[in-house]
């Protein structure tokens, strides 16, 4: 009979159990706390964690350092948050008008740099073209 659930949320479960207990402050319920969170049988948990501690290995294989990944979340999050305002921002200004003269387009970019590190490509443009009439 196939297993109802998979090695990674074997390992998973299990680590997270492991962690859990070696924390004091969270160690009482852990395997209850996280079967219900996990929606797995308290006691088939309970006998995953036992048979994990007795074949003597001190971690589930596929470890997953939570720290770093929630850092690395937490700046790829913050990333996507300032992509989305820099997009937000520059289509309401080029929604007003399609057809802006470089000068305007240039004003908007350095009045921004500061605050979204725009890199300084824009500077001079208007020195060897001169803007458009409108």
């Amino acid at each position: 009979m196939p297993s109802k659930y998979t090695p990674e949320l074997k390992a998973r479960a299990i680590e997270l159990v492991l962690h859990a207990q070696g924390d004091p402050d969270t160690a009482r319920g852990a395997v209850s706390r996280i079967a219900d969170e996990l929606n797995i049988s308290r006691e088939t948990l309970r006998i995953w964690v036992r048979t994990h501690k007795e074949s003597g290995m001190s971690a589930p294989t596929e470890s997953v350092d939570l720290e770093a990944e929630n850092r690395r979340l937490r700046k790829e999050l913050a990333e996507s948050q300032r992509a989305n305002e820099i997009l937000k921002k520059a289509s309401a200004f080029f929604a007003a008008e399609l057809e802006l003269p470089t000068q305007v387009v240039v004003d908007f970019i350095d009045d921004n740099r500061a605050h979204y590190g725009a890199s300084s490509r824009s500077s001079g443009c208007c020195q060897t073209h001169p803007p458009a009439s409108p």
